[in-house]
């Protein structure tokens, strides 16, 4: 029927869009089904364009302290960039004797999932967990990794500043460094300020002699 047509639509950019800015074209007739008497006015490319950005997740800060009761206490603080996340997404804390993330020898400690729509707003989110320390060799350094989107729900603009280390004696881990790597992945970058070299007098837990720890040089 002759006459004019209004309708609202509403579609979801694809995920693997690559950041920027874009057109977005308007085509009737897109199979060419109606014979027209003119075929050249059926795209609409209009002057406004679309941006498309992504999310991006990255550490603020991580400090760690002796709780109570043979436990650890976690005070992180992360940051939400760019434009709020969607999906719900886990953060995972380990600890390892080596510098590599998820390979046979991590031991978790435990993990949260974050699903509060205020949590994923854009903006720094800071909490203090606690987790239950396991059995581990007094006196010996470790490494504590703590992972945003460990399970990688998140679509983010920089996938590599997801991992934060830290590594010394427990409770303290006095240094920042850099992992060498993911367990099959690649080579992530940390966030966060670099400690100092000066040596650190750090107590291991369940009442054993303190050690001296040697702030260890950051990985490169």
């Amino acid at each position: 029927m002759v006459g004019t047509y209004t309708k609202a639509l509403s579609y979801t950019v694809p995920a693997a869009t690559a950041p920027g800015t874009y057109v977005v074209l308007a085509q009737l007739d897109s199979l060419a089904a109606v014979v027209e008497s003119n075929k050249a006015n059926n795209l609409f490319a209009p002057a406004p364009v679309v941006g498309v950005v992504r999310p991006d997740l990255s550490w603020n800060s991580l400090t760690t302290a002796a709780g109570t009761s043979g436990k650890i206490s976690v005070t992180r603080s992360f940051q939400v960039s760019n434009v709020a996340i969607t999906p719900n997404f886990t953060l995972d804390y380990r600890i390892s004797l080596n510098a590599i993330y998820g390979d046979a020898d991590d031991i978790l400690l435990g993990s949260e999932t974050i699903s509060a729509a205020a949590d994923k707003t854009v903006g720094a989110k800071s909490k203090t967990l606690s987790f239950t320390l396991p059995t581990l060799v007094a006196g010996q350094s470790y490494y504590l990794f703590a992972n945003l989107d460990a399970g990688g729900v998140v679509v983010e603009l920089n996938e590599s500043n997801n991992l934060f280390t830290r590594f010394g004696t427990v409770p303290t881990f006095s240094t920042v460094v850099v992992p060498s790597q993911i367990a099959g992945g690649a080579t992530p970058s940390s966030s966060g300020s670099q400690s100092g070299g000066a040596q650190s007098s750090l107590a291991w837990l369940n009442g054993s002699e303190p050690k001296t720890l040697v702030d260890v040089p950051v990985i490169a």
